[in-house]
């Protein structure tokens, strides 16, 4: 929980962004502390943004988190390890990684990343969106 509103993190946001576009461009030092902070306020407006009720979120808002969310573990799903990652070993089995491994590095990926949270997160989004659209 970030204990800030999201208004006040975004309208910081919005600040550092303008400043980012007005610093010139061989001011390295600074355009670095400025994408530093830039990247910590958009981590802190995805936190905020997960703070928020469902039923407190407009349609448009409800959509977008949709959409954002949805991208967001298609992405993470689609760079997760297969059972075919690392290729042949030439040993016996025709290598891989070991089933019982992979099961364990999901486990600890998934809870890292919030996986089951965020998956349900996206479940109440879209329940939330179906019932004031009417669909």
């Amino acid at each position: 929980m970030t204990g800030r509103p999201l208004e006040e993190v975004l309208r910081e946001l919005g600040e550092v962004q303008d400043l980012l576009i007005a610093t010139p461009s061989d001011d390295f030092a600074a355009r670095a502390e400025l994408s530093n902070l830039q990247d910590a306020l958009r981590s802190e407006a995805r936190e905020a943004r997960q703070d928020v009720p469902v039923d407190d979120l407009g349609v448009e808002q409800l959509a977008k988190e949709v959409e954002h969310l949805e991208a967001e573990l298609t992405r993470y799903l689609d760079a997760r390890p297969s059972a075919s990652a690392g290729g042949p070993s030439g040993g016996f089995g025709g290598g891989g990684i070991d089933p019982d491994k992979l099961h364990e590095m999901h486990r600890k990926m998934d809870s890292s990343f919030g996986f089951e949270e965020k998956r349900e997160r996206l479940r109440a989004l879209k329940v939330r969106l179906a019932e004031v659209t009417g669909e």
